[in-house]
């Protein structure tokens, strides 16, 4: 699930942890900073080893264009690519144990309609 493995240059990418950055290649300033937000599209522009951080896992990272059409860069662990995004926002979108008021019905009547369970088989 890297980005950089699986992204080229141009794709669309999502924020999966909000962070802080200043622009690319300018050193970090709260002036300059932006606020990337869970949920956000980017996109990928390339990839690079931080050797400052050379001896962490978060080493590895990512060059991306946000909104403002300014470059910045983030550690890849905080992106998904576009179909990750998408399962990720369905998995969490789904109620828990189901859909309740297709459940409530069946208990009261003892039947499920054929339009409850096409909607159970949709979502």
């Amino acid at each position: 699930m890297s980005v950089i493995n699986e992204s080229l240059a141009g794709d669309d990418i999502y924020c999966l942890e909000e962070f802080v950055t200043s622009p690319h290649g300018q050193v970090f300033s709260w002036k300059t900073c932006k606020k990337i937000r869970v949920g956000e599209r980017v996109r990928f522009l390339s990839w690079f080893r931080d050797e400052n951080l050379a001896e962490n896992p978060v080493c590895w990272m990512v060059v991306f264009e946000a909104a403002d059409g300014k470059r910045y860069a983030g550690t890849q662990t905080y992106f998904a690519t576009k179909e990750c995004w998408e399962g990720l926002r369905k998995h969490f979108a789904a109620k828990p144990g189901g859909n309740r008021k297709a459940k409530q019905k069946q208990n009261l009547s003892g039947k499920v309609s054929a339009k409850q369970k096409n909607r159970e088989k949709i979502s």
